[in-house]
């Protein structure tokens, strides 16, 4: 998380200033085929995957998935 919030906001941080950061998140760990985000849900919250991989998909009239984006 914090090579992420340092390359994209093109600063580096102290251990200090990295500590204020991250305690505005909280860790939450997600048992296998458990949903992150439902369908009709608004996202409130941005997610990190530390271990394993999560995938954002749809389903048509037809019951058919589309997987559209994958991460690890």
């Amino acid at each position: 998380m914090r090579k992420y919030v340092e390359e994209y906001s093109s600063m580096s941080l102290t251990d200090k200033e990295f500590e204020i950061v991250r305690q505005a998140f909280t860790f939450k760990k997600l048992r296998k085929k458990q949903y992150f985000l439902q369908e009709g849900d608004v996202a409130k919250q941005m997610a990190f995957i530390i271990k394993g991989a999560m995938r954002m998909y749809i389903v048509n009239d037809k019951g058919h998935e589309t997987i559209i984006q994958f991460g690890i």
